[in-house]
């Protein structure tokens, strides 16, 4: 695994594709995937650009040739929070961002219009990395699990991320 963190994008790859379970903007559901990236945006950044074409763009220009999943995120990128625990030879890692900086008021439900509009929302994106196997189902559980602290707000995103066998 290597993991590059900019002022812009952090981007985590892997040597071989990998079990998936992602509720990404761009490629999100149950697969096999090898890069996993969550780029900084801004509303501005999303007029006239779908969320799903500016991650596909990006992977081609970054990590051509690659599979991936991708994040958008108001968060200060440098702000990230990174995780890692070992138990009974089972590692986990957690990267987390968080931002408000398009939300005026984050505890207001708001839509996001991509046609130009104003975007007012935040974002909460977490991404869960192990190389413990697990079932589809708990994979579930998992990313619930990883997502209920941040119900209390109107966006986020969970992504689990497994090796395959």
């Amino acid at each position: 695994m290597h993991i590059e963190h900019t002022n812009s994008y952090i981007a985590i790859t892997f040597p071989c594709p990998l079990r998936t379970l992602s509720s990404a903007v761009f490629g999100g559901g149950y697969k096999k995937i090898d890069t996993v990236v969550n780029i900084k945006t801004n509303a501005n950044t999303l007029i006239g650009n779908s969320p799903d074409q500016l991650v596909l763009d990006f992977l081609k220009r970054k990590f051509p040739g690659r599979s991936g999943i991708g994040l958008l995120t108001s968060a200060k990128i440098e702000y990230a929070q990174f995780i890692y625990a070992c138990e009974k030879d089972i590692h986990v890692l957690a990267a987390v961002t968080a931002g408000t900086s398009n939300a005026l008021n984050i505890a207001e439900r708001t839509t996001t219009d991509f046609s130009g509009g104003q975007t007012l929302c935040g974002t909460i994106n977490t991404i869960v990395i192990t190389d413990g196997f697990l079932l589809d189902d708990c994979m579930v559980s998992t990313a619930i699990s990883a997502t209920c602290l941040f119900i209390f707000l109107s966006v986020s995103y969970t992504h689990l991320t497994l090796p395959t066998n």
